[in-house]
């Protein structure tokens, strides 16, 4: 063998064994870095599982305190009315919430809960002890909304005059008495000038038809919301309601209970208004928001 072949076989060799022993340092090194990213879900899910489980005992104690330990947890009411308010926002948004209001009522009873904190109350003696209550009760943040002038508040023509007479023309034999009366006390009823003079006394039955309206299609349907103020609460119906609580009487609800005006609520019927007994149910007609006085009244003849 030649001396410089045998130099370089020999570096050749040397070689080798350095690649040899360098290879299983890389591959090991690699190992370990392709094994980090399998290292990476399990954790993240196990954060993910316990901040799941957190949010999931925190719900869970939120509405089983709403639900069986609040101190309104005794009146019945919808499920998501007693551990959220968005409920009755949406029944609001929808303006479907005087109905809603009379079937709840028809379900669960007088005094129903509408909100974590809110209550509505069905019975028509709870109206002016609700309202009439003084700085007892104090006005929500509801009120608050009227402190802006808004001019579309009121327009120049009011599509809700029509409706009482629409209800009487429904109705064949109304519409047929109605016309008699009128026929046999207004004079001149032809012509281009009518005496309206004590027509409210002389017209009765046609009177009862506006009342029977008036019940049936409420002219202001918004919850008029009262504040519990009282440290000791507020005693209404046989119910202490304690402080911080919304309470009020929706006049639609009141105006379709059935204890007052019999489970034909629902029918257009003036006989309500017509006799003696008509003359004690008017108490509870209030559809300009219950006890509350219109401001047309200082102006109306």
């Amino acid at each position: 063998m030649k001396p410089g072949a045998s130099i370089f076989g020999l570096a050749l060799i040397a070689s080798s064994n350095s690649q040899h022993k360098i290879k299983p340092e890389v591959q090991e090194h690699h190992s370990s870095a392709d094994r980090m990213p399998h290292l990476l879900p399990p954790v993240t899910a196990h954060l993910f599982a316990s901040i799941a489980a957190f949010l999931t005992a925190v719900i869970g104690l939120y509405t089983f305190y709403y639900r069986n330990i609040h101190p309104l947890a005794r009146f019945p009411g919808p499920f998501l009315a007693s551990i959220t308010n968005f409920w009755r926002l949406r029944e609001l948004w929808s303006l479907h919430l005087p109905d809603t209001l009379v079937a709840l009522h028809e379900k669960y009873g007088d005094v129903v809960r509408v909100d974590p904190n809110m209550l509505s109350f069905r019975q028509g003696s709870a109206i002016p002890r609700i309202y009439k209550a003084g700085r007892t009760l104090a006005k929500t943040k509801f009120y608050d909304g009227f402190n802006s002038f808004n001019p579309n508040l009121f327009g120049t023509q009011d599509e809700e005059i029509p409706i009482p007479w629409l209800q009487v023309l429904q109705n064949p034999a109304v519409h047929e008495r109605v016309v008699e009366e009128v026929d046999v006390v207004v004079e001149n009823v032809g012509s281009a000038i009518v005496p309206i003079k004590d027509l409210e006394t002389k017209l009765p039955y046609v009177m009862a038809c506006l009342d029977e309206n008036f019940r049936m299609n409420s002219v202001f349907t918004m919850p008029l919301e009262r504040k519990v103020t009282a440290t000791e609460g507020f005693e209404i119906e046989g119910h202490v309601v304690p402080k911080g609580t919304g309470l009020f009487s929706l006049n639609h609800v009141v105006h379709h209970n059935p204890v007052i005006w019999g489970k034909d609520h629902n029918v257009f019927d003036p006989s309500r208004f017509y006799d003696e007994e008509g003359e004690k149910l008017q108490r509870f007609l209030s559809p300009f928001s219950m006890v509350i006085a219109c401001v047309s009244d200082e102006i109306w003849p």
